[in-house]
């Protein structure tokens, strides 16, 4: 088995047993108050393989991103105490290459097309309207996943090599 690192002189870190099987999954983590629609979002994206965070709020959101950071967080754009517009400000102002991805249905002044747009103006990769059905919310976390990747291998092309981040 090949190290998980490109340089022979970096650290070896401990692979996880997924990566230990070759198999490493994307991260999520769901950002959602509505307990049965995030419960349901994480069954769903499970079934398609992703590992799953849950978060209640935007606090938990950013305790969980700053310990373990994830591949993609889906923000639900309505949420007591600290708003999914909050949330991503914060973390896209903590953590400038993280992949967001916006969900709403509304809210009580304004309707979901308005939020969501919000969201992709503070940095948000992907939006996507409530109510959704499971072959939606699949094609767009995959969209937002390639949305990622695209944009970290264009930053990392066009600088010059002894400045690029090694992948693990």
């Amino acid at each position: 088995m090949a190290s998980p690192s490109t340089s022979p002189d970096a650290p070896m870190r401990k692979l996880d047993a997924q990566e230990a099987e070759g198999s490493i999954r994307p991260r999520i983590i769901i950002v959602d108050d509505d307990a049965f629609l995030r419960g349901t979002m994480a069954r769903i994206l499970e079934r398609e393989g992703y590992q799953v965070t849950q978060a209640v709020g935007g606090d938990q959101a950013l305790a969980h991103y700053r310990k373990k950071p994830a591949d993609l967080v889906i923000v639900d754009a309505y949420m007591p105490k600290m708003n999914g517009l909050a949330v991503i400000n914060e973390l896209i102002k903590e953590f400038p290459k993280v992949s967001i991805m916006a969900v709403s249905a509304g809210g009580l002044f304004d309707n979901a097309t308005t939020v969501l747009q919000r969201a992709a103006l503070l940095g948000a990769v992907r939006t996507l309207a409530k109510p959704f059905d499971r072959e939606k919310l699949v094609e767009v976390v995959a969209e937002a996943l390639a949305a990622s990747e695209l944009a970290e291998s264009s930053c990392q092309v066009s600088m010059p090599a002894e400045q690029r981040a090694p992948r693990v």
